[in-house]
């Protein structure tokens, strides 16, 4: 007689599966503008809600069909300074991301160009947790103009 024993282990199909990610909502402001730098201000609705904020050239933001598609893009470069930098992208998004609200000074802007202050709600798995949130920035401060005078020449005869 042949004994036959089947061991089964026990499976749940939603072991592998992750909740949703929490929702949040964030607003950015923008205060003291001057020609190279900007003070940016994103408030979340939760104080432990991580997210990613940066300055990005308008003109640039613009060639993206929408702020999702953005939101992609800034998921995506992380990633790739992620890899660059060998790490896994939950390690390197754990310093890259921020927590609360504080006035943070952005000081490499080029004057005379609009710029988006963009929020991102993030988790360090990389989930969003927000919609992308934006607000201008626009140097308001007049460029000063160099005006050139053409002189007529004067000849002197002795």
């Amino acid at each position: 007689a042949v004994t036959l024993l089947f061991v089964t282990s026990g499976c749940n199909d939603d072991d592998d599966k992750v909740g949703p990610p929490p929702s949040y909502s964030f607003s950015v402001a923008v205060s003291n503008v001057a020609q190279t730098e900007a003070t940016v201000t994103v408030t979340p609705s939760n104080d432990q809600a991580t997210y990613y904020y940066a300055a990005v050239k308008k003109a640039e933001f613009d060639t993206f069909e929408s702020d999702a598609a953005y939101a992609q893009h800034i998921l995506d470069n992380l990633k790739a300074i992620a890899d660059k930098k060998v790490l896994p992208l939950s390690e390197y998004l754990a310093t890259a991301l921020v927590k609360g609200s504080a006035p943070q000074k952005i000081t490499d802007l080029t004057a005379g160009t609009d710029y988006y202050a963009v929020a991102l709600g993030m988790l360090t798995d990389g989930r969003f947790t927000s919609d992308l949130v934006k607000e201008a920035i626009t140097d308001t401060t007049p460029i000063e103009a160099v005006t050139q005078v053409a002189l007529p020449q004067v000849i002197q005869t002795l």
